[in-house]
């Protein structure tokens, strides 16, 4: 089996139209976030090559100074707020020879190595076709207005007796490219969540989550998977 990973990468990609943007080289403590995913992706032996996606200038600028990443350039067709995911997977698909893709989002530098590699673990073994991390929400939700975990005029249930909602974080999705490219999707068939602790599921979206972020790694509390030296 062989497994490279993939970011990609578009600066005018935004989620929400109060997202910062060009997140991606936002520094967090004195690194970029895009050289700590990078960084945690390295420390996985299991991958053989760190790829960067994009035709980005200042990404190129940038990652020329980092060893053992390649940077490889896409269409330009799929820059635009229109293109979709499913559309960059499959362009990308066709410049790999690699059986297995770690598709990482540069959102969380909190996430650890070992949540990632446990991903590629559990798709190695055969047990699941799919991987993706996830964060674990043990509270009443609603979705359009409408409860999704407990029901209006029942009693309300006790915390342990919660449905537990699953919300997929860390922007990390392990594949097999013969089974992508036979269901269209980064996720199918068994799928295996990997839980992220709360720290590690921090996305770089707001000045806010900057400035937690500068916190949480200022702390020297946590590890982060990367040195900060």
């Amino acid at each position: 089996m062989t497994i490279d990973a993939v970011i990609p990468y578009w600066a005018g990609y935004v989620a929400n139209p109060d997202d910062v943007k060009n997140r991606g080289l936002i520094e967090t403590a004195g690194k970029k976030v895009i050289d700590r995913t990078v960084e945690v992706l390295r420390k996985i032996e299991k991958i053989e090559k760190v790829i960067i996606y994009s035709n980005d200038r200042d990404i190129f600028l940038h990652l020329l100074e980092i060893e053992n990443v390649e940077i490889r350039a896409r269409p330009t067709s799929l820059d635009n707020p229109e293109s979709r995911i499913e559309d960059v997977v499959t362009s990308f698909l066709a410049t790999t020879e690699a059986s297995t893709i770690v598709m990482c989002h540069p959102k969380c530098p909190l996430i650890l190595p070992s949540s990632i590699e446990k991903c590629i673990d559990e798709v190695a073994s055969g047990h699941f076709d799919t991987a993706t991390c996830v964060k674990r929400v043990r509270d009443l939700a609603w979705y359009k207005s409408v409860p999704l975990n407990y029901s209006l005029g029942s009693k309300i249930p006790k915390a342990n007796e919660i449905e537990q909602i699953i919300i997929e974080a860390g922007g990390v999705y392990v594949f097999q490219k013969d089974k992508y490219l036979k269901h269209g999707s980064r996720l199918h068939g068994e799928i295996y969540f990997h839980g992220l602790s709360n720290i590690e599921a921090i996305e770089v979206s707001s000045s806010e989550d900057i400035e937690l972020l500068e916190l949480i790694i200022n702390s020297g509390l946590v590890a982060t998977g990367v040195s900060d030296e």
